[in-house]
């Protein structure tokens, strides 16, 4: 193997050990933290009105549709970024096509969670909303993650249209913080996710996961 072949293969086992490694810490944080959230939230909330389970359901049975696919929307992001700034999988016609898709995903995915966001806003608006109103707060907040995808996303195709390549330093690369950016994103609606499915669990609401 030559030497650029094998600094270009450390580079990737160092990108990808490193990826993982804070996505690791990030679970586990997000376990305690939600944990911790939960109990405090069923120890002061009320149970849901019927009124307040009404838009709720409305709001999931948007939402079912979108939680997932931003998910994957964010992991597939993440490699497109990285991967390019590592100088992996840099074919321009695949790496324009991929921006395109998710492009598009990304604007699909917020104008649909917007829809939900009436509904959940509704429940807030109510005078006695109980543990509904925690529930629609955390969808809420998933959904206020989800509307920075785009902009992320946007940040990442401009750098890769300008022909950005990793210096020296990896880290340095636009394209490597805004990995992180996503990765942020992503933390942060699973716990909003994950807070809302808990809770939607103890009030016998359908979590749009399953």
């Amino acid at each position: 193997m030559s030497p650029q072949a094998i600094t270009e293969d450390r580079k990737d086992r160092d990108v990808s050990a490193g990826g993982s490694a804070l996505k690791r810490r990030a679970n586990l944080c997000l376990s305690l933290v939600l944990g911790l959230a939960l109990m405090a939230c069923l120890a002061g909330c009320g149970d849901c009105p019927a009124a307040a389970r009404r838009e709720l359901a409305r709001g999931e049975s948007i939402m079912k549709g979108v939680l997932p696919k931003a998910g994957e929307l964010l992991d597939g992001l993440d490699r497109l970024f990285t991967d390019y700034a590592a100088g992996v999988n840099t074919e321009p016609y695949g790496v324009w096509q991929d921006m395109d898709e998710y492009g598009l995903e990304a604007s699909r995915l917020v104008e649909r969670s917007r829809k939900a966001r009436v509904a959940y806003e509704n429940v807030l608006g109510m005078k006695s909303a109980g543990a509904c109103a925690a529930y629609a707060r955390q969808r809420l907040s998933a959904i206020g993650q989800i509307d920075r995808i785009p902009r992320v996303a946007e940040a990442g195709f401009q750098a890769i249209r300008s022909g950005d390549r990793p210096g020296e330093i990896f880290d340095e690369s636009p394209l490597f913080r805004l990995s992180r950016s996503l990765i942020q994103i992503n933390i942060e609606m699973r716990y909003a996710m994950g807070y809302a499915d808990a809770l939607g669990k103890k009030l016998g609401l359908e979590s749009p996961a399953e």
